[in-house]
């Protein structure tokens, strides 16, 4: 129904005397940047629109919310320790959030900070205490446009271009993990470095590993005998916290994730390597920048002992078929979504019809451009990845 929806403090008179001008102004370009929602306070141009009456409705499928903030953007946000019910700001920011596509574009007053303070609260930790750490540096974040009176018609056309910048960059960004996120290893896989960590020669690991590329075991019998070799030797979580400290991720993973992260794009990783492993050398924070880690996973006791592999579904041809479920379940086009692997277990994503990206290539045809649209040969850094993000 409405694709931006202009978010103001009612209590702030510069809120919302630009309100009104930046709604009359993306008004009469609706052509180019969409219809735009706003809630006046008293009647304008001949109609008077309640959004509270349905907030799902007007919010749920925004694309841009322009958040106004001024000195006193965040008062009566916490009343007694507790949302309050009666702040219709906070109640726009807890229905856009449940949407994990909108762009959320902040203009920043000259009288706002996110770190002063309203009622002895610093306005970045009213955030953080309503919505989450993830939330907080969701709106934090996002690049601001500053707010200057003198060239208040400038800045209007600053936001009118943002609404119309998002339509190139991809909406979800999907990530092998080994030799992708982490830098390669010539000697070994994460699989690998296990296997020898545990006593047994590397050769064992990749013997089962061509039995099940002929063909001749199952990836459920795969995890099995792999399941039983490790109990034999006595795997623990010391042995998968030992591997992951080993791992060295590649250059800038962190800056580009809280880039992406905070645009609205979603992340995924879809892995054959092991889930505890990939959070263990992510960290908790960067792992929950993640809408969903897919990957083999273990079970251990309470010693620490291990109990069991479970086999994930989602590798090789599985990989497709996860990629399809995020094409589903988000309702984006195939052209919306970009997948950055490196192996020969990636490539069967581009049977979805997504942009498939190549880089640190090992074992893979890199040069197949009806697999790989595209390569980087020696990434150094993940930066390297935006443009075929934003192109």
């Amino acid at each position: 129904m409405y694709r931006n929806f202009i978010c103001y403090r009612g209590g702030s008179s510069a809120g919302i005397h630009y309100a009104n001008d930046i709604y009359v102004h993306l008004n009469q370009i609706k052509d180019k940047v969409g219809v735009t929602y706003y809630s006046p306070e008293k009647e304008f141009a001949g109609e008077v629109r309640n959004f509270l009456l349905d907030p799902a409705k007007y919010l749920g499928n925004v694309e841009n919310f322009i958040m106004l903030l001024t000195r006193d953007f965040f008062d009566g946000f916490i009343v007694d320790g507790r949302p309050n019910p009666e702040s219709v700001t906070r109640i726009e920011i807890d229905e856009i959030l449940k949407n994990d596509n909108v762009k959320i574009i902040p203009v920043v007053f000259p009288d706002f900070s996110w770190a002063d303070t309203t009622k002895g609260k610093s306005n970045q930790d009213i955030l953080t205490e309503l919505w989450g750490e993830e939330a907080m540096n969701r709106i934090v974040g996002s690049p601001p446009i500053p707010y200057v009176f003198q060239y208040r018609n400038q800045v209007t056309q600053l936001v009118a271009d943002e609404l119309t910048a998002k339509s190139s960059s991809k909406r979800v960004v999907v990530f092998d993990f080994d030799g992708t996120l982490t830098k390669p290893r010539v000697d070994a896989n994460t699989w690998e470095l296990l296997w020898e960590s545990l006593g047994y020669d590397v050769s064992e690991c990749e013997k089962y590993h061509r039995q099940f590329s002929r063909g001749e075991i199952s990836h459920e019998e795969w995890c099995e005998i792999t399941e039983k070799k490790f109990k034999e030797a006595g795997c623990s979580k010391k042995n998968l916290k030992e591997t992951a400290f080993k791992a060295e991720l590649v250059d800038d993973v962190f800056e580009v994730i809280r880039e992406l992260r905070s645009k609205g794009i979603l992340l995924y990783i879809l892995s054959g390597s092991i889930k505890q492993y990939i959070e263990l050398v992510l960290g908790k924070e960067m792992s929950s920048c993640f809408v969903e880690i897919k990957a083999n996973r273990m079970t251990f006791d309470d010693q620490g002992m291990l109990d069991g592999i479970i086999g994930t579904p989602y590798d090789f041809e599985g990989k497709a078929k996860f990629v399809n479920k995020i094409i589903g379940e988000k309702q984006v086009s195939p052209k919306d979504i970009i997948y950055v692997g490196n192996s020969f277990n990636d490539e069967f994503v581009y049977t979805t019809g997504v942009e498939t990206l190549c880089i640190n290539p090992r074992g893979t045809d890199y040069y197949n451009n009806k697999v790989w649209h595209n390569y980087i040969r020696r990434l150094t850094s993940l930066k390297e990845i935006l443009p075929y993000i934003y192109s």
